[in-house]
């Protein structure tokens, strides 16, 4: 919600004085150059963050491919090279933490500075709270990691998303007359191991189901599979791309003593998760999954 609080600041203030708003940003995470064995996990993937800033209102992003050449720019060759020289800047918004330039030796202070030479204005906007918790990735990590998804969905204005390919998995779903996607998410963060209820979006439809993330301690298993099961859908789903916005964790993953046990806790966690989007649309979410035409 912070980043989205500043894009749509951009976005009003182009619109009132005729110019372009935009965002500036990098790929990959610097970390992933820089320092990779403190590389967070992803929340957002790169055309997700694409797709909530165009939600926001802005009209253009400037995605820089982040080297360490680039790395390397001093705070004032950067400020005069990409927002005086390329972009010619009239206005300029960041959040209060903001430092920039070779091993963010910028700050604010360096940056309303600059800024007198090249002729553009700071905003700094001040940090987004939601009751007592102050709105960060660093939060949204922690209760997603934590599996408090339903926590996690105010501070990101919208379910958190896993998004990936689904790949040939060991068909043990179907045998059990439950069949599942096995998801590929790649750099993203997983949450807790567990149950969840899930809308999933597939080319522009918006479907529902229970995602498990986990091992299939039952069958043994040790490598971290993301499987969703889609109710009432009967399609091959091997090669496409899908979301999964996770509504709410609905119990830990366990090791049943028979198959049978775990076929009946599946035929109870899809009632339950049944039972939670219908309470969801007498009451609807204030957030919701946003689906990209995949």
């Amino acid at each position: 919600m912070g980043h989205q609080f500043i894009f749509r600041n951009v976005a009003q203030q182009a619109d009132a004085v005729g110019g372009t708003s935009i965002a500036f940003t990098f790929e990959p995470h610097p970390l992933k150059i820089l320092d990779p064995e403190h590389l967070p996990p992803r929340l957002t993937t790169a055309n997700q963050k694409l797709d909530i800033m165009g939600q926001c209102g802005l009209d253009m992003a400037i995605c820089v491919d982040f080297t360490r050449e680039f790395s390397r720019l001093a705070p004032e060759e950067f400020v005069h090279e990409y927002l005086c020289k390329r972009l010619a800047v009239s206005e300029v918004f960041v959040g209060e933490g903001f430092a920039f330039g070779r091993d963010r030796t910028g700050s604010i202070a360096t940056l309303r500075s600059l800024s007198q030479t090249c002729g553009f204005q700071v905003n700094v906007a001040a940090p987004v709270k939601l009751g007592p918790h102050r709105v960060s990735s660093t939060l949204v990590r922690q209760w997603v990691e934590e599996g408090r998804v339903d926590e996690a969905a105010p501070l990101l204005n919208r379910l958190y998303t896993l998004v990936g390919k689904v790949a040939q998995g060991a068909s043990r779903g179907a045998a059990l007359g439950f069949p599942t996607a096995n998801l590929l998410p790649g750099e993203q963060l997983l949450p807790k191991r567990g149950v969840y209820a899930a809308y999933i979006g597939w080319r522009g439809m918006e479907l529902r189901g229970v995602v498990n993330v986990g091992v299939a301690p039952t069958f043994a298993g040790e490598q971290v599979l993301v499987e969703a099961h889609l109710f009432d859908f009967h399609r091959d789903l091997y090669g496409e791309t899908l979301e999964v916005g996770f509504v709410k964790r609905l119990r830990d993953e366990r090791k049943f003593p028979q198959v049978e046990d775990l076929v009946a806790q599946i035929r109870r966690d899809a009632e339950d998760a049944q039972a939670l989007f219908s309470s969801l649309e007498r009451e609807p979410l204030r957030w919701g999954l946003r689906i990209r035409n995949l």
